[in-house]
């Protein structure tokens, strides 16, 4: 019965108690090079894997002001890719006074026009009347929401914003 043990890598590594010892050394050829290839795939993923780890971000609101409100927003580079999202729950001193506008936490490839991801605008936490929104790019790191063809403002689209009122978006792009 052959001897050996397990290599790091979970391989099977014969051990030299065969009475012909080049055998076990021909054996372990084909075995040593496995474990090796194996050891170089974990160090590519895990190196794939810190790539994308998320990372809190502080979106940068246009005519709007947080207030007492509530922004979770987290963002990961993901090979080629830039993959993100953000959540506003208005408090009682938030407000949209115009045309709003967020930024991505990075240069998106591309232009003005280009769609960056998708979400919703919500009446209170329970997320009654919902509308669904599209993130439209206006500049090379600034998108807009749009809905049903007008984009999110003062008024749109519950009426005036409320305390408990919900906006959530996020998406994928090409950073530049």
């Amino acid at each position: 019965m052959a001897t050996g043990a397990y290599d790091s890598n979970g391989i099977w590594i014969f051990g030299e108690d065969d009475p012909a010892a080049p055998f076990s050394d021909l054996l372990n050829l084909g075995m040593e090079s496995v474990s090796d290839e194996i050891a170089n795939d974990r160090t590519r993923l895990d190196g794939l894997e810190l790539l994308g780890a998320r990372s809190t971000w502080t979106p940068t609101f246009t005519n709007a002001t947080v207030g007492n409100g509530d922004v979770t927003a987290y963002w990961a580079s993901i090979g080629g890719l830039a993959a993100w999202q953000w959540k506003w729950v208005f408090g009682s001193t938030s407000t949209i006074s115009g045309v709003f506008a967020s930024n991505l936490p990075t240069l998106v490839a591309g232009g003005s026009w280009m769609s960056v991801g998708y979400g919703y605008a919500a009446r209170g936490t329970a997320s009654t009347n919902r509308t669904t929104l599209m993130c439209r790019m206006t500049g090379s790191t600034t998108f807009n929401l749009w809905m049903d063809g007008n984009s999110v403002n003062a008024t749109a689209p519950l009426g005036n914003w409320l305390a408990g009122d919900v906006i959530s978006v996020g998406g994928v792009y090409f950073p530049a």
